[in-house]
């Protein structure tokens, strides 16, 4: 037994915490504060009055770090109730990493794309300040998560659990924020004449419901078949184009949520997800247009090179074709 009681119960302790966190901020904005942003219904709820983008931001945010952590507190507990599990303390160990690297993402998206939310949306004029500080925290947390991974699997043999980590990272997230736009989707829709522009805001609820969701889904079977090759002993370019694939939808995802801005912007009556309420009229509705571009873009670019390298088979000594 190479890890003590202590450690393990260390663990336990801290991802039950973080599931707390996370699941308080996942419940609070994901399922009570954003559906009722556009339509507060019959509940007579008092919502902030904030962005659809902010809180559903932070939903998803909590949503994905909550399950991660779910899945660390379950590898915690199994390590404690089996005490000479050292693989189960390990499994804990990728999941700090996994939560880190779902930090990581959220930083990044709104260092470089949604950083009005937490700046202008907020009266900070000081632009430039909020995004150095989403920079540099995400520089941090990615040092920290990369460290441990690449000393925990940074042989060539650990290849499968590295892309295991970041295609269950890939996965959370997009799960994430499709389950956080379906209730919003469901809730425009069954009062889609109380909502300003509604059948606008009810397709891009739609579309960001389903072009995450089925990320996820493609995302979920690559993390199962990484494990399924690591069992055969082989890399297939299968695992890496599912993989590819999800990182696409993603970055779709991102360009559509830029065009339906804009549409929405142009219409009748403008309706935002991005200004700090969602009747106000978005005045960087173009500079985010172009940001969505930028972004989505550059990771649609990203998983085609990938796609490109994995068609190249760089491995192939060990690629087992499919």
């Amino acid at each position: 037994m190479k890890y003590s009681s202590t450690v393990r119960l260390i663990n336990t302790v801290i991802f039950a915490l973080l599931l707390a966190g996370f699941a308080s901020l996942g419940i609070y904005f994901g399922f009570v504060i954003s559906p009722n942003l556009f339509y507060a219904g019959t509940s007579g709820l008092s919502v902030p009055n904030i962005s659809y983008a902010l809180s559903a931001d932070l939903g998803a945010l909590g949503i994905a770090g909550g399950i991660v952590s779910l899945v660390g507190l379950g590898f915690s507990v199994k390590s404690l109730v089996k005490g000479n599990d050292d693989k189960a303390v390990v499994s804990s160990f990728a999941s700090y990493i996994a939560v880190g690297l779902t930090l990581v993402g959220f930083l990044f998206l709104n260092a470089t794309w949604l950083y009005r939310l937490t700046s202008t949306n907020l009266g900070y004029s000081d632009l430039a300040f909020v995004i150095i500080v989403y920079v540099i925290a995400m520089i941090l947390i990615l040092f920290a998560s990369l460290v441990p991974l690449v000393r925990l699997f940074g042989d060539n043999d650990k290849y499968h659990t590295i892309m295991r980590i970041l295609s269950g990272v890939l996965f959370v997230g997009t799960f994430a924020t499709g389950i956080v736009f379906l209730p919003s989707y469901i809730n425009v829709t069954s009062n889609v004449s109380s909502v300003s522009n509604g059948a606008t805001v009810a397709t891009q609820m739609l579309l960001g419901t389903i072009v995450p969701l089925v990320a996820a889904i493609v995302a979920c079977v690559a993390f199962f078949l990484y494990g399924k090759s690591e069992k055969k002993g082989v890399v297939s370019k299968r695992d890496g184009f599912l993989f590819e694939c999800a990182l696409c939808l993603s970055g779709a995802s991102i360009v559509l949520a830029g065009i339906m801005e804009y549409i929405n912007q142009k219409a009748e009556v403008a309706v935002s997800f991005i200004a700090p309420g969602v009747g106000q009229t978005n005045s960087n509705y173009v500079e985010f247009l172009v940001m969505s571009i930028i972004v989505g873009g550059v990771i649609i670019l990203a998983s085609i090179y990938f796609a490109y390298q994995t068609a190249l088979g760089s491995k192939a000594k060990v690629v087992k074709e499919d």
